[in-house]
């Protein structure tokens, strides 16, 4: 068993091993849709991947990408792509690509040093990434010792993939179980009928109010255990924007799970399976028919929805929900088909669960 604390270490400064280099603009303008040459952006989520487009593309793979607008994100792009602008390149200093293994490690490596340094007001810009030093691990001549990374790296995606191979068939069993008693071969979406209903208000099928905290970020206090989830409005992460201690201000009282959260303004939907506080202008939509299989297909159904609000003064209030339709599968007696939902759910789970399984193979 490698061990990172086995190696010898050795300081070096990026500039000294890589080259450090910008990437030429595809503007938005000049996009071809519909393609397979990736876009890599500034975001620091996906790997920086955007989409991807019928361009030719202007940057060759096997590099390091590092965002210089925002916090610094570092991404290693095994495939040639576009980019757009603040988009810096960390390559080889000779036409060899960086491979993927290492890349991986180095990423870490860089992330490791740059943890919480930069940010909007403290860009880590193409100058600052030449001057950043990193520690790495070093051969007999202190070299960096890019084979130990790529072994290191391989070890690291075999015990992942030996624990994921575990879960999916503990999940393929538990789903197995579940549908002893259901109906396997159900009816496709578009011959279910279906039917509008409120979603919530006097007249709707749930029951929507807002959280029971509505705690400021600025407000959290430490605990020595933290481990319930602080939902928020983010787009990421179903939501979470870190975990928290029990012991916040007693007048913010956390929410119970099986619930479905909504962030007004940036209308995103999420199921929530446990308690958790909740940062402001999130909505907690909730039934006592729901499940996690129930409300993984409500979900997609709810946010075609939220998308006709919008930021500008337009957001999903309660108001404006208790006044809004979504459309259901119904029953003989046209009413929600709850148990159609978790079964169709269920059904697409097992078969999600037997791909992955089949690809690992």
């Amino acid at each position: 068993m490698l061990k990172l604390s086995d190696r010898k270490w050795k300081e070096f400064i990026i500039d000294e091993l890589f080259d450090v280099v910008g990437t030429i603009t595809t503007p938005p303008t000049e996009l071809l849709i519909d393609g397979e040459v990736p876009r890599i952006t500034c975001a620091a989520t996906s790997n920086g991947l955007e989409g991807f487009y019928k361009n030719e593309p202007t940057e060759r793979g096997g590099c390091l990408t590092v965002d210089s607008a925002t916090i610094g994100f570092v991404a290693y792009q095994g495939h040639d792509f576009i980019a757009t602008d603040h988009v810096e390149k960390i390559k080889s200093k000779t036409d060899k690509k960086i491979k993927l293994l290492s890349g991986l490690f180095l990423k870490q490596a860089i992330n490791n040093a740059t943890m919480g340094k930069y940010n909007y007001g403290y860009k880590f810009s193409q100058a600052r990434i030449k001057k950043q030093k990193i520690l790495l691990p070093i051969d007999s001549n202190e070299k960096p010792d890019y084979e130990f990374m790529e072994q290191y790296i391989k070890q690291i995606i075999n015990i992942k993939h030996d624990e994921y191979r575990r879960f999916l068939n503990k999940q393929t069993n538990k789903q197995t179980n579940k549908q002893t008693n259901k109906q396997t071969n159900i009816k496709s979406l578009p011959s279910k009928k279906w039917k509008p209903f409120f979603i919530s208000g006097k007249n709707g099928i749930f029951c929507l109010r807002a959280s029971n905290s509505g705690i400021d970020k600025n407000k959290l206090q430490s605990c020595e255990t933290e481990n319930i989830p602080y939902i928020t409005r983010s787009e990421i992460n179903n939501g979470i924007s870190l975990f928290v201690g029990n012991a916040q201000n007693r007048k913010y009282k956390k929410d119970n799970g099986n619930v479905i959260t909504i962030g007004l303004d940036t209308q995103t939907a999420f199921y929530q399976p446990y308690e958790f506080f909740a940062g402001q202008n999130i909505q907690v939509l909730g039934s006592d028919k729901l499940n996690k299989s129930m409300a993984m297909f409500l979900i997609p159904l709810l946010k075609a929805q939220l998308n006709k609000f919008n930021w500008g003064g337009n957001g999903a209030t309660l108001g404006r929900l208790n006044q809004t339709k979504i459309l259901l599968p119904v029953d003989d007696n046209d009413i929600p088909d709850y148990q159609y939902m978790e079964s169709y759910i269920d059904n697409k789970m097992s078969e999600k669960y037997l791909r992955y399984l089949n690809y690992l193979k």
